[in-house]
């Protein structure tokens, strides 16, 4: 299946990054495993989070809309 294009404000982040087309196609094959453990990745980064003084009340404040953000 042929990748679709990326909208040029994307483009700027993948090519920061170094992620080209190859690395894109790997990441794809990996979705499947990732989208398994992804709730439970953004589980312990708020908690970690919330850990550090320096953004302990945003995250505890905004820690549902982190969960969405980050899952979307």
């Amino acid at each position: 299946m042929p990748l679709l294009p990326v909208d040029p404000n994307l483009a700027a982040r993948l090519a920061n990054y170094e992620i080209d087309d190859r690395a894109r196609l790997i990441l794809r094959e990996m979705a499947p495993f990732v989208e398994r453990e992804l709730d439970a990745a953004i589980e312990a980064v708020i908690a970690g989070a919330v850990r550090l003084i320096a953004v302990a009340a945003l995250y505890k404040a905004k820690g549902n809309k982190f969960r969405q953000l980050e899952g979307a």
